[in-house]
């Protein structure tokens, strides 16, 4: 099963390229700041906004910082902001949508109403109005993100587990008395891995995407701290005469958040078991 699984995903080039572009950042955010030893928080008033050299590998900004010191620091912050918060998000949606879609009932009907209140406001403006309500700064992020990926993987979760929930080995499984929680862990979750890696691998990029909109907007991750949504904020105002300050962090949230979309979709064509006879 799973080396079918490997076959059919490594048959999409671009998600295997996107999946080769991904590792690459990772290990960026893992071993750059190891490796590069430069402060990225270092001004240098006497050599600002300097071009491509082999001093500074993408030029410098307006304060003399080394920009691609600033973007190698800045992948550990950005990836790690997004990946918190879509593992916190993804594991209350499975709680949600497993509660909502095996116990059924009031449960159902409170936490699917719930869902559908928040899944009514856009992911970005609703991770504004958290960070709004609870304030700037990194924790908070995360909060946002946790919060505004949240129903996404409750409502795929519940519908899951609706079509699980009447089984006939599930129905055997609590005339012979085995526990609920036992049933869950064993039968129900097991049953929705594929969809929730799936998500989880799409949301991570929404994930990125929203950290970076909140700190351009001024209210995620704050300066000077490198993130790339902080980057391009402080760059843009000289984007007109000095736009390498800016292609840089913008290059590198286009790249992940387009390769977690790219891999998204070959995780679901490969987990997709309709797939095989094709």
């Amino acid at each position: 099963m799973r080396k079918n699984t490997f076959k059919r995903f490594i048959r999409r080039k671009m998600a295997v390229v996107s999946a080769f572009i991904l590792l690459f950042f990772v290990l960026i955010a893992i071993l750059g700041p190891i490796i590069f030893r430069k402060d990225p928080y270092a001004i240098d008033l006497r050599n600002t906004r300097q071009p491509i050299s082999k001093e500074h590998w993408l030029g410098t900004d307006d304060l003399g910082r080394d920009t691609f010191t600033r973007l190698v620091y800045g992948t550990r912050i950005t990836l790690a902001v997004s990946f918190a918060g879509v593992f916190i998000g993804t594991v209350v949606g499975v709680l949600l949508g497993v509660c909502a879609g095996y116990y059924g009932g009031l449960i159902d009907t409170v936490l699917s109403r719930l869902i559908d209140i928040i899944l009514a406001f856009p992911s970005l403006l609703l991770a504004i109005a958290v960070v709004a309500i609870l304030g700037r700064g990194l924790e908070n992020t995360i909060i946002a993100i946790a919060v505004s990926s949240t129903p996404s993987v409750a409502r795929m979760v519940r519908s899951v587990t609706l079509s699980i929930r009447n089984q006939e080995y599930i129905m055997s499984c609590e005339i012979s008395g085995v526990p609920h929680r036992r049933i869950i862990a064993t039968h129900v979750i097991p049953n929705t891995m594929s969809q929730i890696i799936v998500n989880t691998t799409l949301n991570l990029g929404t994930g990125i995407l929203s950290a970076s909109s909140l700190s351009f907007l001024g209210l995620g991750v704050q300066p000077p701290h490198p993130e790339w949504g902080a980057m391009l904020s402080t760059a843009r105002d000289t984007l007109r005469f000095y736009p390498l300050a800016s292609l840089a962090p913008g290059i590198a949230v286009t790249l992940v958040v387009l390769s977690f979309s790219l891999v998204g979709d070959g995780l679901r064509d490969a987990l997709d078991p309709k797939l095989k006879n094709r």
